[in-house]
């Protein structure tokens, strides 16, 4: 089968190599001059099952309210009259229920470690490389509130099969000494060993 492939980003690349490998004839086409110029270029690069918690949550529900008036928070909400934002904000907090938050936490955890394996696979099935760096992601937390709450994430993703270690601030520094000076300002951490980064331009 002939198919055609919308963006050299890291998903179509991605897509283009699975098709080919089944056999397929696969054209990608790229409208910046090389692969990965877009929104691959600008995604922080991180290879993340750590984070794999849902963004619907209790948590979130308070913080898209929060962002209705202010404009400095993670989340922009910007009211206006769109329909299509409307229906998607009911469906969004309509996932805003620990009950839900643990669902869509459950099917990304196991999105996030499948696409870890398949990334590393690809890589080495290629030779592509990323710049990849395979040494864990350290997550710290500036309150005591957010490390908290944080922990009790960390915990349930540790719970369905991440390996997780919760760090005090000593640890912290020995994982990071960039964090030596700010150590006094740091509630503690949670250190993902699996977790990567990488460079998708690279």
């Amino acid at each position: 089968m002939r198919i055609l492939v919308l963006g050299a980003g890291v998903v179509g690349t991605a897509a283009a190599y699975y098709l080919a490998s089944d056999g397929h004839e696969v054209t990608v086409i790229e409208r910046h001059p090389a692969a990965a110029r877009g929104t691959s270029q600008s995604n922080a690069g991180l290879v993340s099952p750590g984070d794999a918690t849902a963004w619907a949550s209790p948590a979130a529900l308070k913080t898209f309210l929060r962002a209705l008036y202010n404009h400095d928070l993670g989340i922009k909400v910007r009211l206006r009259f769109d329909p299509y934002f409307f229906a998607w904000s009911l469906r969004f907090l309509r996932q805003c229920t620990q009950a839900r938050l643990r669902a869509n936490t459950d099917i990304k955890l196991r999105l996030a470690l499948y696409s870890r394996g398949c990334i590393n696979a690809i890589s080495a099935d290629t030779g592509i490389h990323y710049d990849e760096r395979k040494k864990g992601i350290l997550y710290f937390f500036r309150s005591q509130q957010s490390f908290d709450t944080g922990t009790d994430n960390y915990r349930y993703l540790a719970e369905h099969g991440l390996p997780i270690e919760f760090v005090g601030r000593d640890r912290l520094v020995e994982l990071e000494p960039g964090l030596a000076g700010a150590k006094d300002r740091i509630a503690g951490g949670v250190y993902s060993p699996i977790d990567q980064t990488g460079d998708s331009s690279q």
